[in-house]
């Protein structure tokens, strides 16, 4: 599904007034009766505080000042194609990759990684790519030809420290904000919903903001962070020699699938 679909159909369910925008949080305080919000707009008072502000948190930091950051070795491409019959795949050479997956209505969605340093960036990713990957078996070719360049991202990957907690009484974070990972296994996003519905049944049980967010984090701890070491440790075969990669291709998929559940 393009993710823009799923914030559309996300955004259907929310209450309207319910959000506002252009109003980034600098950070928190606990109060007597909850947690004052600092932002760009002024405070906020509210019973809770959930930090779902991606891999920078400012929510995060307050919990861990000082939380450092380090840059993986290569940045993330994205982008979508109208190359038609596409079937998904996943490929890979020395230090690169190039994925497919379909996403149906004659829409597929690739992604790649190249080694390169940190910061950098072409006036033209998609002719970069297109250079980085030539020669490379079919679909890579069509699929880069048969792309929109306004739909291609370019994003460095990069680890955080991992933080000591996730909750401090009625403030929690989630999502990235609270266990960000390499993309290799794509479970970023989907884990960020996991987290939602948990919190979302835990908070419906009749008890405080604070002890829902233990019971939150105590139950979500253990698995992301064994889905952080699974993604750093698929990013890390990008980087191993050609033979290796070939070797991969004699290993069942249902013991590839058995590794990364762990």
């Amino acid at each position: 599904m393009r993710r823009g679909l799923l914030v559309e159909l996300l955004h259907a369910a929310v209450s309207p007034g319910s959000l506002t925008f252009g109003c980034a949080v600098t950070g928190y305080r606990r109060t007597g009766a909850g947690v004052r919000v600092e932002t760009a707009g002024g405070p906020l008072d509210a019973a809770a505080l959930v930090g779902a502000d991606g891999f920078r948190s400012r929510v995060a930091r307050a919990l861990q000042p000082g939380l450092a950051e380090r840059y993986a070795g290569f940045p993330a491409w994205r982008g979508l194609t109208t190359a038609p019959g596409l079937a998904p795949v996943q490929l890979w050479g020395e230090r690169q990759e190039l994925g497919v997956v379909p996403l149906g209505d004659g829409l597929a969605y690739w992604f790649a990684t190249v080694r390169e340093p940190e910061g950098g960036g072409a006036p033209d990713e998609l002719a970069h790519l297109s250079r980085a990957f030539d020669g490379w078996p079919d679909p890579v070719a069509r699929v880069l030809a048969a792309t929109d360049p306004a739909s291609v991202s370019r994003n460095d990957v990069l680890d955080r420290e991992r933080l000591r907690r996730w909750a401090d009484g009625p403030v929690v974070v989630m999502g990235d904000a609270a266990h960000p990972m390499r993309p290799h296994l794509g479970q970023g996003g989907g884990q960020a919903l996991v987290d939602a519905a948990l919190l979302a049944s835990l908070l419906a049980v009749p008890g405080t903001p604070a002890a829902a967010f233990t019971s939150f984090e105590q139950q979500r701890r253990r698995p992301t962070e064994r889905l952080v070491r699974a993604s750093r440790a698929a990013s890390r075969v990008v980087d191993a020699p050609p033979a290796v990669h070939r070797l991969s291709a004699l290993v069942p998929d249902a013991v590839v699938r058995r590794i990364l559940s762990g």
